[in-house]
């Protein structure tokens, strides 16, 4: 399940109505419970979490690797050539935040 935030104009007033879209459908903001918004709002803020710390544990893989090489060197060990990546176990739809 994927969500997206949109503003669109409505013809009427020619004001900003907040639509989220839902699995490819638009919902206004208006016509959902206050629980329902709150949802969406905290999914997506766990979408971007999982994002961010996707990206920090690459990090944190390249940092080690580049450790590991230096304590090889220093106990005259051969060298690991490979950098192990994380294993992905997102949807590819959680890159849409």
């Amino acid at each position: 399940m994927s969500s997206e935030l949109n503003s669109k104009k409505t013809e009427a007033t020619g004001n900003q109505e907040q639509t989220f879209n839902i699995d490819g459908k638009d919902y206004k903001r208006s016509d959902l419970s206050v629980r329902c918004i709150n949802s969406i709002i905290i999914r997506q803020d766990l979408q971007a979490t999982r994002v961010k710390l996707s990206l920090e544990l690459e990090k944190v893989n390249i940092l080690q690797k580049h450790y590991d090489d230096i304590i090889a060197v220093e106990l005259n060990l051969p060298p690991k050539n490979k950098i192990e990546a994380p294993k992905d176990t997102s949807d590819k739809e959680t890159a849409k935040v």
